[in-house]
């Protein structure tokens, strides 16, 4: 009986102290063209991992470190706020527009999951869109990039 409560008890702190190994593909760079625009970006892994709710585990999640936008050998100004907070990401893909294009991305997880559209107009991010798929026909959050002034009021 001693020998199959300490198996379990052994068994058991195994289970509670996750062992922190970074794998092969800690990081990753990848890219996408789409005419003459260059999206470059590098994911890492973020150490989410702990307790949480009920005791359980939080594994760490592959986020966007570095996002870089070219159009042909000039670099664009890529606002931080336009991909620091998109983890998991799943795919980027490019679609090209009359006057730039517009990156789609998606990622996320179960109900943390989203769809994110960047436009790039001529040399400049216009704006970022963010969709929950399970109601892609509401925009959850909208964020507009200008280097312009407003107009007057």
């Amino acid at each position: 009986m001693r020998v199959f409560v300490i198996a379990i008890l052994l068994s058991l702190c195994a289970l509670a102290s996750p062992v922190r190994t970074e794998p092969e593909s800690a990081h990753q760079v990848k890219s996408v063209v789409v005419g003459s625009y260059k999206l470059v970006w590098e994911t890492t892994i973020a150490d989410t991992s702990g307790w949480g709710w009920w005791g359980a585990i939080h594994d760490r999640g592959h986020v966007i470190k570095r996002m870089d936008l070219y159009h042909g050998k000039e670099q664009i100004l890529m606002p931080r706020s336009a991909f620091s907070d998109l983890a998991e990401v799943l795919s980027i893909k490019g679609v090209k527009m009359k006057g730039g294009c517009k990156f789609v991305i998606i990622g996320g997880d179960a109900s943390e999951s989203f769809k994110a559209e960047i436009l790039v107009r001529g040399d400049d991010v216009a704006s970022r869109f963010l969709y929950d798929p399970a109601f892609p026909e509401y925009t959850n959050e909208r964020t507009i990039y200008t280097r312009k002034a407003p107009p007057d009021q």
